[in-house]
């Protein structure tokens, strides 16, 4: 019965063992640019890179349009604050307030 457990430990540690050196290779192996796996990453970056780009094209052209209408031309340029003081956001989030003891003894 020894043996047996002996045989699976080494069985499942070489399984383990075998698992992570392919994980590690498949991340630190030099990746061929005419792999699918290559095109298909460069696919998604090029994706995220136009997606941005998109936003930031979209989003100046919506400043630049509220800016037109409200004319002010130095609107949404400041960053307002929405954090609350310690009392008002403990009354926002419905939490008790905790107040020091008093001395009424």
């Amino acid at each position: 019965m020894n043996i047996v457990k002996s045989i699976f430990k080494v069985g499942f540690g070489a399984a383990a063992g075998g698992a992570i050196a392919a994980v590690i290779s498949a991340k630190t192996a030099p990746e061929d640019p005419s792999s699918k796996r290559y095109k298909i990453r460069q696919y998604l970056r090029d994706a995220n890179r136009a997606g941005q780009q998109a936003k930031s094209a979209k989003q100046a052209e919506l400043i630049s349009r509220f800016r037109e209408d409200v004319n002010d031309a130095d609107a949404l340029d400041t960053a307002i604050d929405h954090s609350a003081p310690g009392m008002d956001a403990a009354i926002a989030r419905n939490l008790p307030i905790i107040t020091a003891p008093s001395d009424h003894s």
